[in-house]
């Protein structure tokens, strides 16, 4: 397990209700990301809980491997 800053504030592009995950890329803090509508080559899906659509935190380059985050 590993920690992330970013991991517990990111934005539904849909509905902008802030959101959080439990599992981020060990390098996720370090490579560009973005929110997105659709998937990349490089992404993590987040399920909105206002709004209930699946979306994604999208990365330039390879995070590494998505990994459970400590508490």
């Amino acid at each position: 397990m590993h920690l992330s800053q970013f991991a517990n504030d990111l934005t539904c592009p849909y509905c902008s209700a802030s959101n959080s995950t439990s599992r981020w890329p060990v390098q996720g803090d370090y490579v560009g990301f973005y929110f997105q509508r659709e998937s990349g080559k490089f992404s993590l899906d987040v399920h909105c809980p206002h709004c209930l659509k699946t979306w994604y935190v999208v990365w330039d380059q390879d995070p590494g491997p998505i990994e459970p985050l400590g508490l």
